[in-house]
């Protein structure tokens, strides 16, 4: 669960991301990890270790937002509000072959 961010800016890309009618959050609404994809979700970090000089990947005990994620999936919405994020990119060259077609 995620607390709406105090930044007004993002605030108001949250609320209006969630489409709900006259909804004001409070203090202490929350969304629901479920309802941001995953590229948003800061689930570890890296530490730099100084005695074998490598970068070291360790998980967080809780995970975090990215900078200015905003709640993007809502299973039972129409399809227009909400933006799944799972298809995958195409390469530069499957895209410019679908060009020359």
């Amino acid at each position: 669960m995620f607390s709406f961010p105090k930044d007004d800016s993002l605030r108001k890309k949250w609320i209006k991301a969630i489409c709900r009618k006259d909804f004001a959050p409070s203090n202490y609404s929350k969304v629901c990890e479920l309802h941001f994809a995953e590229e948003a979700i800061k689930r570890n970090t890296e530490v730099y270790d100084e005695k074998t000089g490598m970068k070291i990947d360790v998980p967080l005990k809780c995970c975090r937002l990215r900078k200015l994620a905003v709640p993007t999936i809502f299973p039972n919405c129409p399809k227009y509000i909400s933006k799944s994020l799972n298809r995958a990119r195409e390469c530069p060259e499957q895209m410019q072959e679908n060009e020359d077609l």
